[in-house]
């Protein structure tokens, strides 16, 4: 058995021996990406090979049984004129579609094999190629593997911010690739300079995808307190591999106090100035030129006045509390108390 192959497919090969002068050599494991074109080779090697009569490459599928997915009889004539492989009952069209199919003979070997392209999920599983010979049956196992790298997990918020010692669920999710890999949590404190693993207490929801590839959700309750503000998790790939090729797969929070904050003095509700004209002034400068002290807000804020129904004294008019727009909205004012503006008397 040896490894064969390039990067992108993976082959190991294995040869079963069925005379002293001739083998059928098949690979053992083929693995490949989803959309590869991985190949299912099949030999009859040797110079005196005993007599054959058909070759075929079948799958085993669920429950053991035994599906015949391609057939070839010998030629009419050694090596000339191959027959067409006939295809067994009930393959997938779309299979049929995808493989291709490769046949050459000569005095040293016998080649039938498969091509299959756009590599899919129903691609999996155990082929057989098995040939009948006049000193009987014998066949060659392949398993088609497809693998896939994990992509980055993602945790549900960019930020978080809870109040003290209220308990919150994170979530992470992400695709963990083929074979599926695991997902876990981690966690640094402040004072902590490395990430140490934490068990969730929460099994992890495992969902197929479409093109057959696991996606994991993953989920943790947090609390914060003073000490712990600042507490930064990490939703990464578990990474057991010796060159660490997903070390790079995670992704980080971190957890924050929320921090009450002191409410700003309240400064004197007026500042006595001289009304200009076009203050917002309590009253502002009458028509005849004279100058009518006034209150405004030590900060420009935009206030817009609210009339309510005038109390008994119809000179009155009700404002809501902050409000100084007197003489813009009713002209020559006087603001009183700073909830009411009274006409000033003629």
């Amino acid at each position: 058995m040896h490894p064969t192959g390039d990067a992108s497919v993976q082959q190991l090969s294995q040869i079963t021996t069925l005379t002293d002068e001739a083998n059928l050599v098949t690979n053992e494991v083929i693995k490949a990406g989803p959309g590869g074109d991985p190949p299912l080779d099949c030999a009859f090697t040797g110079r005196h090979r005993p007599r054959w009569f058909v070759i075929q490459w079948k799958k085993i599928t669920n429950g053991n049984h035994t599906h015949t997915l391609l057939s070839l009889p010998p030629p009419t004539v050694p090596r000339k004129n191959w027959p067409e492989p006939e295809w067994g009952d009930g393959v997938d069209p779309s299979f049929k579609s995808r493989v291709q199919k490769t046949i050459q003979s000569d005095r040293e070997e016998l080649i039938f094999n498969m091509k299959i392209s756009d590599f899919q999920c129903s691609d999996i599983g155990l082929y057989v190629c098995e040939i009948v010979t006049s000193r009987g049956t014998h066949r060659g196992w392949t398993q088609l593997v497809m693998e896939a790298p994990p992509s980055k997990p993602e945790i549900n918020y960019n930020s978080l911010e809870v109040n003290m010692n209220h308990t919150f669920t994170l979530q992470c999710a992400g695709k963990v690739g083929m074979p599926p890999r695991m997902i876990r949590w981690y966690r640094k404190l402040p004072e902590e300079t490395a990430f140490r693993r934490v068990e969730s207490g929460y099994q992890p929801e495992v969902q197929q995808d479409e093109d057959c590839i696991q996606y994991t959700v993953i989920r943790i309750d947090v609390s914060v307190n003073e000490k712990s503000s600042g507490s930064i998790y990490r939703c990464a790939v578990d990474d057991n591999s010796i060159d660490q090729v997903y070390s790079h797969l995670y992704d980080n929070i971190t957890v924050r106090l929320i921090v009450s904050e002191t409410p700003p003095p309240i400064p004197p509700p007026y500042s006595n100035v001289d009304c200009e004209d076009g203050k917002d002034c309590a009253s502002g400068e009458s028509r005849d030129g004279r100058s009518i002290a006034a209150r405004v807000l030590p900060h420009v804020l935009p206030i817009t006045m609210l009339a309510l129904s005038p109390p008994p004294d119809s000179r009155i008019s009700r404002l809501s509390v902050g409000m100084v727009h007197c003489s813009t909205a009713y002209g020559n004012y006087q603001e009183s108390d700073g909830q009411y503006c009274r006409r000033s008397k003629k």
